[in-house]
């Protein structure tokens, strides 16, 4: 009896042994590997991050976690979502160069027509015939789903495409319908990388005696890795042109301008300044406590137009979508201070008060992009966390039968700012 006893404790043993040995691994080495990145991203935020003081405990992190939750749970509401992380593309996406709002088809439940909203030049969409306002309505012979959707977006095969546009309808109740027809077939050639020039379109309009220049620029970026001036050196070539027509209104299209280089924003801003600012106070910047040496105050400068031309306008109107943010609506404030004559239409901005510094980890290959200044306009002011309200309330896809390509006269905002201009909008009662 007890030698079989001895022989149990033996087998338990044996079984047991490599689970207790197990317990003094050093997992250090494992752990570390999986934590680096959301730790990295901590280190960076707990000195540099504007509201580091808000921020969620060490102890209550789950550094496991994937980047945008790990933001999320580690700083305050306040921040709604303007730090960001970014993985570092070795060589740039693949990409067609246009993005779309997807409608349900009016005939079939389960399809949908997607509509064309931005087109960049020089893409695979520019060459395929493509324009903003067209309608795609299958994809290589098959009505678009939410299976195969993916394909126009995330996809790099060349495409075939059917191309609506819209049309409106009465039937027999008087009723108006909008409605997508069948208009011609295209090829979309195969994704590739494209550059994704912020500077999208511009032109010069006269309107009841006013000489008005038109640009979409759609974000704040000074140029690229081997040109870093080359969309800066575009925006004072436009001025140029506009100051060469003798603009004296300036439209200027924010709608999908979701933000950008502060550097950006203070040379538009130089361009667009009265002339009688120029050299003043344009924006301070302003840090956290620990980091007061950082805050700096930005000039209207003229050192910054470089062979460009102050504008100098009697009138600005910006265009926005519910989108428009960060340097964006940094330009609004920052401009009000020194001209009565500026004026919005479109929809209420984001309500980004506050600039972002970038950290790249090229070990990692992970970006972090970190609100760490709050934007002030030369008069300390930086009130517009609820974003700002347009003069003339207007959101461009009520009116999908003006949904048009950019410079189009008849595209509902330019439509509605040239009709400001000259009296017929809003229209008369």
């Amino acid at each position: 009896m007890k030698s079989r006893n001895i022989l149990l404790i033996l087998l338990f043993l044996v079984a047991v042994l490599p689970l207790l040995l197990s317990c003094g691994v050093d997992r250090w080495p494992e752990y570390a590997a999986k934590t680096i990145r959301d730790r990295w991203m901590d280190s960076i935020m707990r000195v540099n991050y504007l509201w580091y003081d808000e921020m969620t405990a060490d102890n209550k992190l789950n550094f496991f976690s994937a980047p945008s939750a790990f933001i999320k749970s580690a700083v305050p509401s306040k921040d709604k979502g303007f730090t960001t992380a970014d993985s570092i593309l070795l060589t740039p996406a693949p990409s067609y160069g246009y993005s779309y709002k997807l409608y349900r088809a009016a005939a079939d439940a389960t399809a949908y027509n997607a509509l064309i909203t931005y087109i960049l030049p020089g893409s695979p969409a520019a060459d395929a015939g493509l324009h903003r306002g067209d309608w795609i309505m299958q994809v290589n012979g098959e009505t678009i789903t939410t299976k195969n959707e993916t394909t126009l977006l995330g996809g790099t095969a060349a495409l075939d495409l059917v191309i609506g546009k819209y049309t409106e309808q009465v039937n027999e109740n008087e009723t108006v319908t909008g409605v997508v027809v069948e208009d011609h077939t295209t090829t979309l050639p195969a994704a590739r990388e494209v550059e994704n020039n912020p500077v999208n379109y511009y032109n010069t309009y006269t309107r009841a005696g006013y000489k008005v220049g038109y640009m979409v620029y759609s974000n704040f970026t000074a140029g690229t890795l081997n040109d870093p001036e080359k969309y800066n050196n575009e925006l004072r070539a436009i001025s140029n042109t506009f100051k060469a027509a003798g603009t004296n209104i300036v439209i200027v299209d924010l709608r999908y301008n979701g933000g950008g280089q502060t550097e950006c924003a203070q040379l538009l801003g130089t361009l667009l300044a009265p002339a009688s600012a120029l050299g003043s106070p344009m924006a301070y910047l302003e840090y956290n406590d620990r980091l007061q040496d950082k805050n700096q105050t930005l000039l209207f400068d003229n050192a910054l137009i470089q062979g460009g031309s102050n504008i100098n306008p009697v009138g600005i109107i910006f265009l926005s979508t519910s989108v428009t943010a960060g340097a964006s609506e940094m330009i609004m404030n920052c401009l009000q201070p020194h001209t009565n004559n500026i004026m919005l239409i479109g929809q209420n901005t984001v309500g980004q008060n506050v600039g972002t510094s970038s950290y790249r980890n090229p070990e990692l290959l992970w970006k972090l992009n970190l609100v760490e200044y709050t934007i002030y306009n030369s008069n300390q002011e930086s009130g517009y966390t609820g974003g700002f309200a347009p003069k003339y309330a207007i959101d461009e896809t009520t009116d999908l039968l003006h949904f048009l390509p950019f410079g189009d006269e008849n595209e509902t905002l330019l439509h509605a700012a040239l009709g400001v201009l000259d009296g017929t909008y809003p229209p008369a009662e």
